[in-house]
């Protein structure tokens, strides 16, 4: 579940950055969407935590239904960037290269979160951006390893 207090208090507050603040609306409890104003254009986040591929297909269905008419109530003038944990692997396949970009971290593995991702992307005229740069190698175990040892000697 989304913890949202963060964006409730900037929202809610009077400080200055409430100027910018244009709406807060929570969908479901997995689907939050900020709109903040932007210099020339105005900016949407949708912040998402989808169901893990070990839930149900309805659980996950009904996510991605409400995810897609979030997508969709986001005005078309509007930047919209979509952040959070879709708990999805999407796999390194060339087919969906200009969606996924071309570095992925699971190296051809691919779940069914992976393909309905996809499918939201394409259909949604929108790109997978975490997977187009390269990332450092600190969430492996050789990693982790190596620091131990450092902190060791």
């Amino acid at each position: 579940m989304v913890d949202y207090s963060v964006v409730k208090c900037l929202y809610n507050s009077n400080s200055k950055y409430n100027i910018s603040v244009i709406d807060f609306e929570e969908r479901l409890d997995r689907i939050c969407r900020l709109r903040i104003r932007g210099e020339t254009k105005n900016i949407s986040f949708l912040n998402i935590d989808a169901p893990t591929e070990e839930k149900e297909e309805e659980t996950k269905d009904i996510f991605y239904e409400e995810l897609e008419m979030a997508i969709d109530n986001i005005p078309k003038e509007d930047i919209l960037i979509v952040i959070g944990d879709a708990n999805a692997k999407i796999g390194s396949e060339k087919i969906y290269g200009e969606i996924t970009g071309e570095i992925t971290p699971q190296q051809g593995q691919r779940n069914k979160n992976g393909l309905r991702l996809i499918d939201l992307a394409i259909e949604s005229d929108m790109k997978i951006m975490s997977t187009h740069f390269e990332r450092k190698d600190v969430h492996t175990q050789r990693h982790l390893d190596n620091t131990r040892e450092k902190h060791r000697a």
